[in-house]
């Protein structure tokens, strides 16, 4: 009888152990489950040149956070481009001229043929001498010098026009002309018959006065 009650007490005893044992595993075992829920983030950018950023961070529910970017373009400064318009002066043309064309309106320069004597003329057969006269010109022979005003010299022509165009040498075909800084000239192998005796000023260059400078003679050869 008294071993029954023994076991028994035992028996309680290892139910309230078993019991005690059971309670304190329950409440180590976790009774609810952690979940960690990451939140989103939306970040929305407009890209322009030369611009200032603006971010603005807002709350939502649940704890979530939205974060905007907003790009604000900046004030461009233009400059505008600088047109210069001028006007070019046309190149002027300078026509050289010779020194001798710089003259007074009535310049003072003269020359006069001498007539030859009909009794030279029938003593020199074929020979004609003209001489000149020659008034404030100072007659140079032909040595290269530059034309200067009131100088030159002398050309005799022979059966032709004197020529007069401006800045171009007085020049005639061989054997019409001959220049000379002396006051008279003799044509030789003249033939009989009239004949026209031309002379003129010229410039050291050959070239003509400005105005022209020149006297003619016809004569009668006998």
């Amino acid at each position: 009888m008294k071993n029954a009650n023994r076991v028994g007490k035992w028996l309680i005893a290892l139910g309230l152990a078993a019991a005690a044992v059971s309670f304190a595993c329950r409440s180590l075992t976790p009774t609810s489950t952690l979940t960690s829920t990451p939140k989103p983030t939306t970040t929305t950018m407009t890209q322009a040149p030369q611009s200032s950023s603006t971010t603005t961070t807002s709350s939502t529910r649940a704890g979530e956070e939205t974060k905007t970017t907003t790009s604000t373009p900046l004030q461009s400064s233009t400059v505008p481009p600088t047109t210069v318009t001028g006007t070019r002066e046309p190149p002027k043309t300078v026509t050289p001229t010779p020194q001798s064309s710089v003259v007074p309106e009535s310049h003072p320069w003269v020359v006069k043929i001498i007539p030859p004597t009909a009794e030279s003329l029938r003593e020199n057969m074929g020979q004609v001498s003209i001489t000149v006269e020659v008034t404030n010109f100072v007659l140079l022979k032909q040595s290269g010098q530059a034309n200067a005003l009131g100088q030159g010299h002398i050309i005799y022509f022979l059966d032709v026009d004197a020529p007069t165009a401006p800045y171009r040498p007085a020049l005639t075909a061989t054997g019409t002309y001959a220049s000379s800084a002396d006051t008279s000239y003799t044509w030789t192998s003249i033939g009989s018959g009239r004949h026209k005796f031309s002379v003129e000023l010229v410039n050291n260059d050959n070239t003509p006065l400005i105005p022209p400078v020149v006297d003619e003679l016809i004569v009668d050869v006998p």
